[in-house]
């Protein structure tokens, strides 16, 4: 089976990469559920959040400033698989705000970050997802 979770996108808030954010996409049929996100030798992150954009914006740096944008503990969101074009347009035609369009993790550490593992679960199974930053 392949991997269904996509980092579509990574951001920094400083250079030395102790707040990262990844904006993530669902290639697969079902929902994806983040269980934990461990950092650089999987140690857990100082915090990590789970981020909702209602808007075309992608989940990146600078979201939090957005009253669009909802930011929940890690475990507490799902990943619905990717809409396609068309549903995205409609959606953000008709939806006034109440529909996430983007996802991803914000993730602090008091350590520079250079790996990220995001463990999930998907049709049941648990997996994991490093990226190499």
């Amino acid at each position: 089976m392949a991997d269904p979770l996509l980092v579509t996108g990574r951001s920094n808030v400083d250079k030395e990469q102790t707040q990262v954010y990844l904006s993530l996409v669902n290639e697969g049929w079902g929902n994806i559920k983040i269980e934990e996100v461990a950092v650089n030798s999987k140690a857990p992150a100082t915090n990590a959040n789970f981020v909702m954009s209602y808007t075309g914006q992608l989940v990146s740096a600078g979201i939090e400033d957005s009253s669009q944008a909802q930011f929940i503990g890690i475990d507490e969101g799902i990943i619905p698989p990717q809409l396609s074009d068309a549903e995205v347009r409609q959606i953000l035609r008709d939806n006034e705000g109440r529909i996430p369009l983007h996802y991803g993790v914000r993730i602090v550490n008091d350590e520079n970050i250079h790996t990220v593992h995001i463990q999930y679960r998907y049709l049941g199974i648990s997996r994991t997802k490093t990226v190499v930053l």
